[in-house]
């Protein structure tokens, strides 16, 4: 089965669409799933319109920023990323050579530290080198560690590869499973699609389609507004037409390095973050450090306001100002 979609808010409404139509119920170990019952193929057209605004859904950008920052310091300590999602421990287990809480599948450990090597940094070296190369391979899974083994989390996205179509960079994520709703059109959305833009700013070669590839794309039955998400709906979009985003605040720009992005997320997964000075570049110092104090402050009993104003990124603006609209 193959889809084409235009962006994240289009990929999440044709999903609810698909599962609607052609979910088949049945069990898993989690309850009862719609499922689809062979592979899917989605492509995303324009990976960086990424934001998802849905009254319904109620995505939490914060958490979805933020994620990615967590990603991108390699960590698999969960106490950091815990702030914004308060279930996030619940993936953590001590069933490792620390005994101590770890998220098992971290896909930024995964990326930067699991292997021995940062995949990252090789990736972006090798599609700058050789645009034409087909072995930039980013993995996930490690069937020494991962198959037949007990943890709270194993990876649900496995590989990941990278080619540039016609001047532009794709990405094609493979995927064992798929939670639809909290998964491939929200947080997989979200962080997957800013990983592209990533590499292929520091590649030097514009981004192109975000093609996901699921074994299984599944939606839980037993969440409470699970028949309402499956509703077929439009999707709303940050600006006031039909169509179209706010121009996005790039995640490296100038002589900004990938580098300096790492950095900066590490300065934020270690709590360093008290002043922008110590921050190398634009997205961070724009975009995640408003966003990061607006969330505190709620979480403090304020309104964060005045922190969500500054977000220079609109899109990024608008949905924390819905999210918090849709949340009072």
């Amino acid at each position: 089965m193959e889809k084409v979609v235009r962006d994240v808010p289009t990929m999440f409404s044709e999903m609810m669409i698909l599962m609607h139509i052609n979910g088949d119920l049945e069990e898993s170990r989690n309850g009862n799933v719609l499922t689809l019952q062979e592979p899917l193929t989605i492509t995303v057209k324009n990976p960086k319109h990424r934001v998802l605004l849905d009254p319904v859904r109620k995505a939490n950008p914060y958490f979805h920023a933020m994620e990615f920052v967590w990603m991108m310091s390699g960590s698999q300590e969960p106490d950091w990323i815990q702030q914004f999602n308060g279930r996030f421990k619940e993936y953590a287990d001590t069933n490792n050579m620390v005994d101590k809480p770890l998220i098992h599948g971290a896909y930024g450990y995964r990326w930067r530290n699991h292997f021995g090597r940062d995949q990252l940094i090789a990736a972006a070296r090798m599609l700058k080198e050789d645009p034409t190369t087909r072995r930039v391979v980013l993995s996930m899974w490690d069937g020494s560690c991962d198959l037949d083994a007990q943890h709270n989390d194993l990876p649900c996205n496995t590989h990941i590869y990278f080619r540039v179509v016609d001047g532009k960079l794709n990405m094609t994520v493979c995927n064992r499973s798929n939670d639809v709703i909290w998964g491939m059109t929200g947080a997989n959305a979200v962080h997957m699609t800013m990983l592209q833009e990533l590499i292929a700013t520091e590649a030097g070669i514009p981004i192109g389609s975000y093609i996901v590839f699921t074994n299984n794309a599944h939606v839980y039955q037993d969440l409470p507004n699970a028949t309402e998400l499956l509703n077929i709906r439009y999707p709303i979009l940050p600006t006031d037409d039909n169509y179209g985003f706010y121009p996005c605040v790039p995640l490296i720009s100038g002589n900004e390095k990938m580098a300096d992005f790492i950095e900066d997320a590490t300065y934020f997964e270690a709590g360093l973050i008290s002043s922008r000075s110590v921050l190398k570049t634009q997205w961070f110092r724009e975009v995640a450090y408003p966003m990061y104090w607006a969330y505190m402050e709620r979480k403090d009993g304020g309104d964060g306001s005045h922190w969500v104003k500054q977000i220079s990124d609109q899109n990024w603006r608008t949905a924390c100002e819905k999210w918090q609209e849709w949340k009072a």
